[in-house]
């Protein structure tokens, strides 16, 4: 225990050290995505409507980063990363989202990973990317089925922040195709409400797999107190046309509720553009209730 306090007590020790770095040498970068789209859009039991939103493809974001280099291969970091809807001017991805509503963190790294404390994504966020064919993207099927607000039979997922507050974070550096990320996240008003996630991912040539999972004890919007989730994916490009499959399970024991989602895909070159072909299907066994199934097909072309 003694050691733990003392490691942390040094990151955070580096991390302040690193502040007056930046000031005095100005090594900051400024990134960002400016992105928004037009179309048509019905939800299932909703009237069509059309629309000019921001984020459709990816998040509008704007970001400060830094990384200062402390001898001996010891670098310090830090990320903020503020969400941003540019329809209407607003921070955040909806009303009340926090500033740096995507990332908020201070680190160390060095040859064997990389330790951040802060606010950061939760692992099981983007590492089933691997098996999606729309690659989590906001008008993406597993996007929708998991995430998205108003819809039926969306996954436990949608009571779920993709951010996690009060984290502490450690990621490995990739070895032989293998990468390892471990979050906590601390709730801080008691110690038995808390927030675990880690990914496994594998990349070797064309061959991309992922494993994720998510546990957390703390009060969701829905009642839920104890909500874990796991999901695998893997995509694989065969003479150019890469194929996807994703599984993911998330399981409500409070409300006694199991959301499986399927989804099998491809993506086809063909010339300048990308076709974009699923189909998704999610399970919800609600107990001593009727279950409910959810099957989506989508088509794009970008």
């Amino acid at each position: 225990m003694t050691l733990t306090k003392s490691f942390v007590l040094a990151t955070l020790m580096a991390a302040n050290l690193f502040s007056a770095c930046v000031l005095a040498q100005s090594n900051v970068a400024l990134s960002g995505v400016p992105e928004e789209f037009v179309g048509r859009q019905q939800y299932v039991g909703q009237n069509e409507k059309k629309v000019l939103n921001s984020g459709g493809l990816i998040t509008s974001c704007i970001a400060f980063t830094g990384s200062e280099g402390l001898g001996g291969g010891l670098r310090a970091n830090f990320d903020l990363t503020q969400l941003l809807r540019l329809d209407t001017g607003a921070g955040g991805r909806f009303d009340g989202n926090a500033f740096w509503g995507s990332r908020s963190t201070v680190g160390i790294s060095d040859p064997f990973g990389e330790i951040n404390l802060g606010r950061m994504n939760s692992p099981l966020f983007f590492s089933p990317t691997n098996g999606d064919t729309f690659e989590l993207k906001n008008v993406g099927v597993v996007f929708l089925h998991t995430l998205s607000g108003g819809q039926p039979i969306r996954s436990s997922g949608a009571a779920t922040d993709s951010e996690v507050n009060n984290s502490v974070s450690y990621s490995s550096p990739t070895i032989a195709g293998f990468r390892t990320t471990l979050r906590y996240g601390l709730a801080e008003t008691s110690p038995s409400k808390s927030r675990f996630g880690y990914s496994f991912d594998y990349t070797i040539g064309d061959l991309n797999v992922g494993i994720s999972g998510d546990q957390i004890k703390a009060a969701r919007p829905t009642g839920e107190t104890n909500q874990k989730a796991l999901s695998g994916g893997t995509a694989y490009v065969f003479k150019g046309v890469k194929l996807f499959v994703l599984v993911k399970d998330d399981e409500q024991k409070t409300l006694g509720s199991d959301y499986q989602i399927h989804h099998v895909g491809v993506q086809v070159p063909i010339g300048l553009l990308k076709i974009m072909a699923s189909f998704t299907r999610t399970n919800l066994d609600r107990g001593t209730l009727p279950d409910l199934r959810r099957d989506t097909p989508a088509l794009e072309a970008g």
